[in-house]
């Protein structure tokens, strides 16, 4: 079994997953110890990686039509979606704000 792979689908990320059968099965039953909802993620194939990689591969064209179709504004014309940069420098700065607010409140936290 450690060279079974699961590709899983998100509806509500529009994206895919892959990970190790073994991987899966552990959050599911902690899932189910802790009894907690699981992620929005499902197991769409079981195989090797390369097969999972390959359909993911394959399937990726109708992740980006459904992403397309959701990013459309009223009249219909497709919205520029963020690219990663954006993404990316936005993150970076949140993260920059918040050790200084950290940095803050553990100099007052010092005095």
């Amino acid at each position: 079994m450690s060279d079974l792979y699961v590709l899983e689908w998100s509806q509500k990320g529009s994206s895919f997953h892959i990970q190790p059968v073994h991987s899966m099965l552990r959050v599911n039953r902690a899932a189910y110890g802790e009894d907690r909802e699981l992620n929005d993620y499902h197991v769409i194939h079981v195989g090797t990686s390369v097969e999972c990689h390959d359909i993911a591969t394959a399937c990726r064209q109708t992740i980006e039509s459904r992403r397309a179709r959701i990013c459309s504004d009223t009249e219909g014309e497709p919205m520029r979606p963020l690219d990663k940069a954006a993404i990316l420098a936005a993150l970076a700065f949140t993260l920059v704000l918040w050790a200084v607010a950290l940095g803050a409140l553990l100099s007052r936290c010092a005095a």
